[in-house]
């Protein structure tokens, strides 16, 4: 019989596997995202934060600027900041995804439209309503070409953009 207690799962890497393993491994920079998305769906906003800049860190080490990869790890830590309330830095991250996956992809691309509702919704919170509002239009129009007006995307998209043409 194993008289062993069970360990326990933490969101922070052993010492040992912080000497094993080199930051600047691509793999580690994913596992460090998805953990921290879903410590964000347990409202873990801080570990998840703190796993999101460790993430981009390695990635910046590791891909040229414009990677997506990158503009992934800076749209993921957008939507963290956004939830802590730091609405300037998250706003700044959003930007900078936005500006590389434009370069990245083609229009209408679900990263990009992804980027701009994340924005819209910053912004919103800044009360920038007017670019809130044209950003989300078109991260409808993106969602509503690729996924048809049935999908979870768009219909979110939607209510999102109808509930800002009701703010004054």
């Amino acid at each position: 019989m194993n008289s062993r207690k069970p360990e326990t799962c933490s969101a922070r890497p052993s010492p040992r596997s912080i000497r094993v393993f080199p930051q600047a491994i691509p793999k580690i920079a994913i596992f460090q995202s998805n953990l921290a998305l879903v410590l964000m769906d347990l409202g873990e906003f801080p570990e998840a934060r703190n796993l999101l800049r460790r993430a981009l860190a390695s990635d910046e080490r590791i891909f040229p600027p414009d990677h997506p990869s990158i503009a992934v790890d800076q749209s993921n830590l957008a939507r963290v900041l956004m939830d802590l309330g730091e609405l300037a830095e998250a706003q700044d991250l959003v930007r900078k995804a936005l500006a590389s996956d434009v370069r990245s992809f083609p229009p209408g691309h679900p990263y990009i439209a992804t980027d701009q509702e994340i924005l819209a919704t910053v912004l919103h919170g800044l009360g920038e309503l007017r670019e809130a509002c044209d950003l989300m239009q078109k991260a409808y129009e993106a969602s509503l070409a690729q996924f048809g007006p049935d999908d979870r995307r768009t219909k979110k998209r939607l209510r999102f953009l109808d509930a800002l043409s009701k703010e004054p």
